[in-house]
């Protein structure tokens, strides 16, 4: 995990700013990058800090870890409502199904019992006509 050996004061973070302007720092996870940020984020005490201080603090965040200014905005939002920075889990999208399974096996049970195809059922069968 990346640590920080110490809280830089706003004047540290500002000379460290200026003098490394080719260098940058990535976490070799997404989960590590986003507990680095969530660390720096409180041991800076991000909440009370005045305007031009988080100004700072978001560019040093933003040149250690890479990630881009409306990501970062993102994830500063999610630490301010929620206490903390995580990563989403991926949800996929798809349209709700039609029939469940528990509803195609009553169709199947209800056919078995009528000896006849409902009407789903019969666009599938190779047979029925």
């Amino acid at each position: 995990m990346m640590t920080d050996a110490r809280v830089m004061s706003n004047d540290e973070l500002k000379a460290f700013l200026a003098s490394s302007d080719v260098l940058t720092f990535k976490g070799s996870s997404r989960e590590e990058t986003y507990a680095w940020i969530e660390h720096t984020l409180r041991s800076y005490k991000y909440r009370s800090r005045p305007r031009l201080e988080k100004g700072v603090l978001r560019r040093y965040m933003q040149k250690i870890t890479g990630i881009s200014r409306s990501q970062l905005t993102r994830l500063i939002t999610q630490f301010r409502r929620s206490g903390y920075v995580r990563v989403r889990p991926y949800k996929r999208h798809s349209s709700p199904t039609k029939y469940t399974r528990e509803d195609q096996l009553l169709l199947a049970e209800l056919d078995n019992n009528n000896e006849w195809l409902s009407p789903k059922r019969r666009s599938l069968s190779p047979t029925a006509g």
